[in-house]
């Protein structure tokens, strides 16, 4: 895993909360004179029951329909797109990157995507817990 630093600009399509809480977060800190850092995953996999961004639920209801339907589950492209590199993350991941951020003086005060990408090849050999 490599930490991404974030210097896109802000998507400004329609509000996002996210925006309003980390301007409060830096002017806080700056007036406090504390460091601060955002850490942002990418798509979470586990078995969190509300948690939304979990890419294992669309799974599941892609298994539970072609069950249903007494099909046979096949993936639903080629194989350069089985093949294609694919972002994600995890709790113990994103737990590595924050503690890394906090306690790498040279990361303060900065804003990083985490992710971990894996090719599926390879996905089956590693950990995500």
């Amino acid at each position: 895993m490599t930490p991404q630093r974030e210097v896109d600009p802000r998507v400004m399509l329609e509000p996002n909360f996210y925006y309003d809480q980390e301007d409060y977060l830096w002017d806080y800190c700056k007036k406090e004179g504390i460091e601060w850092n955002v850490c942002m995953p990418s798509f979470i996999l586990g078995a969190v029951r509300e948690a939304a961004m979990n890419v294992v639920y669309p799974i599941g209801v892609f298994a539970a329909v072609h069950a249903h339907m007494k099909k046979p589950i096949v993936y639903p492209a080629d194989l350069n797109g089985f093949m294609t590199i694919q972002d994600q993350s995890s709790s113990m991941m994103n737990a590595y990157l924050e503690e890394w951020a906090v306690l790498t003086p040279e990361a303060a005060n900065e804003k990083f995507n985490a992710v971990w990408s894996l090719s599926p090849l390879f996905q089956g050999s590693c950990s995500l817990q």
